[in-house]
């Protein structure tokens, strides 16, 4: 049995899908993976998976660039020949699943990992992608052995009323290793703010910044660091130029692309993401929380899924510096409290969250679509 999973980047697969397609092949699946860079092919192929690139445009809609990454996605599904597809994220999802009508795939997973900019954004411009992107939705919806998979119910809800979809399933998020995020002790004479995330305005990164400077000015004795690289692909990230001008100014650093997330978060006493972007479930809050942090992030689909107010971190409305910066205060202030609500925060990652959850759930969709 040939699985294929198709993604619009190489990283996110390795941070995000690795374990799933790890335990397809435990389970005998011979395993392709596609995506449209090969920055890690080599990691990818040590699995003893198959990788295939493929062109895919990312930056933007150009009829001539999406005629020829729908072509492309053609023609991968006509090389491979999988008894299962699994499309992850909007665009693959699309052009992936008009594909399998042309290449008659016989099973076909659709792994919306959040609604992202196209779905959460106002701007005009996402707002002619999403007139032009639904309509084909519903076209690519009409397979008839598939399942769609989402991350949250906000955005299963939306997307049922919004392509009528039938065959639905829940999986709550990607999945965390117990083991390798523990909680650690902190020092608290200093506290440690963090903000891990691509840096893209829908992520809240600039309300971080805006409520880091207005705590330090308070004279709050804390430290407030952001965590990841920008996205040219994503028309709402943060130029390199703005976090370089952040880091510049007193009590703000910026890191960068970091690849051991323990690591940054054994160095942390709060995690931080004021998000109003298209999230699933945030792995950067399951971890934070694996890790015993307490989190402020924003009462938000995805964000909320990890969070319970008052119990594990606190919940902030959407682009509120100062509801955030209050709840951040709150936090820097009362270490018991940072204490309280990490710990309750491991127990929800461990009973909810667990990587080993969400492998033997996706398998269950595998097999239930192959039987």
């Amino acid at each position: 049995m040939r699985i294929l999973f198709v993604v619009n980047d190489s990283s996110f697969f390795i941070s995000h899908r690795l374990p799933i397609a790890q335990g397809a092949s435990k389970a005998g699946y011979e395993v392709h993976v596609a995506a449209p860079d090969n920055i890690k092919q080599d990691l990818i192929q040590s699995e003893g998976f198959c990788f295939h690139k493929f062109f895919l445009n990312r930056k933007g809609v150009f009829i001539l660039q999406e005629f020829l990454s729908f072509l492309s996605i053609v023609k991968l599904f006509q090389d491979v020949k999988p008894d299962i597809v699994h499309l992850i994220t909007i665009k693959p999802i699309v052009y992936g699943g008009i594909a399998s009508f042309f290449r008659k795939i016989p099973s076909m997973v659709y792994a919306v990992t959040g609604l992202g900019y196209i779905f959460s954004s106002t701007d005009l411009k996402a707002k002619i992608i999403r007139t032009i992107m639904t309509p084909l939705l519903h076209v690519c919806f009409k397979h008839p052995n598939m399942k769609v998979i989402f991350q949250n119910h906000d955005d299963m809800e939306l997307m049922v009323n919004v392509a009528g979809l039938k065959n639905t399933a829940l999986i709550r998020g990607s999945g965390v290793d117990m083991d390798l995020f523990q909680p650690r002790q902190i020092p608290s004479d200093m506290p440690t703010v963090v903000l891990a995330s691509r840096m893209l305005f829908d992520k809240g990164v600039k309300e971080f910044v805006e409520a880091a400077h207005l705590l330090l000015q308070a004279g709050l004795n804390a430290k407030f660091i952001l965590v990841g690289d920008t996205d040219l692909g994503n028309p709402k990230a943060v130029p390199r130029k703005q976090l370089l001008e952040w880091q510049k100014e007193k009590g703000v650093e910026w890191w960068g692309y970091c690849d051991n997330m323990p690591d940054v978060l054994a160095q942390c006493s709060i995690f931080c993401l004021p998000s109003f972007y298209g999230e699933g479930v945030p792995k950067a809050l399951i971890e934070a929380a694996a890790s015993g942090l307490p989190i402020v992030t924003t009462n938000w689909p995805g964000c909320r899924d990890v969070v319970e107010d008052g119990v594990n971190g606190i919940l902030v409305p959407v682009r509120n510096v100062d509801a955030l910066s209050l709840a951040l205060r709150k936090l820097i202030e009362n270490p018991h409290l940072r204490r309280q609500m990490g710990s309750r925060g491991r127990a929800i990652a461990e009973s909810q969250f667990s990587v080993e959850r969400v492998v033997k759930e996706t398998l269950s969709v595998y097999e239930g679509l192959v039987s």
